[in-house]
């Protein structure tokens, strides 16, 4: 399912409050488009949908259940969520496949090491990239960090996928290859949510958006009201 829930959300720093009260409700299995001018809140947003970054005050929830309880909740056999950052966010003391090992040993432990292989063999061979394995991220190109990164998210098959500019220093064929996989994804019923400043590949997929304007809430709701709404406010200006 993967709704999203967050309740009376208040997040501050030591200058100022960033969120206060927020409220917002991403309905069930929607590819959501968070938006908003610079320094509207929308990774701030990420990170606390994310379990990043905790609340100073309010709940956020996963289809009932607080973020920050999953590992307590009992029969769940899932993994709830997958982070892809901008820059892909590699351990840099690892290599590729030991990376890659982080998650699928701390979400399953049960899986062997073949299962594990086979996996991480089948994403590299997917975005041609068996030769960099054993290499560490400070050997890789701007696009291979963020692929592998994004293969990261995707390994563990979460329900609730979280990017911020899954595309960014991707070369055009590996971005063919990620909107592949997201769109099988969507099939499955895996959620997405998105922060991207350009238009790109994965636009065509959106169907719900959340609108940021100086850490306020503007507007959330189905993208095509989305759109009537901009229409609307482009007419009046």
């Amino acid at each position: 399912m993967a709704e999203i829930i967050l309740n009376s959300v208040s997040v501050k720093n030591e200058q100022k409050v960033l969120f206060k009260n927020l409220n917002l409700k991403i309905p069930a299995n929607k590819f959501t488009l968070v938006t908003g001018p610079k320094s509207a809140g929308k990774y701030l947003l990420l990170k606390i949908i994310g379990g990043i970054l905790k609340p100073d005050s309010g709940t956020v929830t996963l289809d009932g259940i607080d973020i920050y309880d999953y590992q307590l909740a009992e029969n769940i056999d899932y993994v709830p969520f997958g982070f892809i950052f901008q820059n892909g966010a590699l351990i840099s003391n690892l290599n590729v496949e030991e990376n890659l090992l982080l998650p699928l040993d701390f979400h399953f432990p049960q899986m062997s090491q073949n299962e594990k292989s086979e996996k991480i063999n089948y994403y590299l061979q997917l975005f041609s990239l068996d030769n960099v394995k054993k290499l560490r991220p400070s050997a890789l190109s701007a696009d291979i960090l963020k692929v592998i990164g994004v293969i990261r998210a995707f390994i563990v098959d979460a329900k609730l996928i979280i990017m911020n500019e899954p595309l960014d220093n991707c070369e055009p064929e590996h971005e063919e290859i990620i909107s592949g996989i997201i769109s099988e994804k969507m099939a499955e019923n895996t959620a997405f949510i998105m922060v991207s400043r350009n238009k790109n590949k994965l636009d065509k997929y959106v169907n719900y958006v959340v609108e940021l304007k100086a850490h306020d809430l503007v507007f959330s709701g189905n993208y095509a009201d989305y759109q009537i709404k901009s229409n609307v406010t482009k007419q009046q200006g």
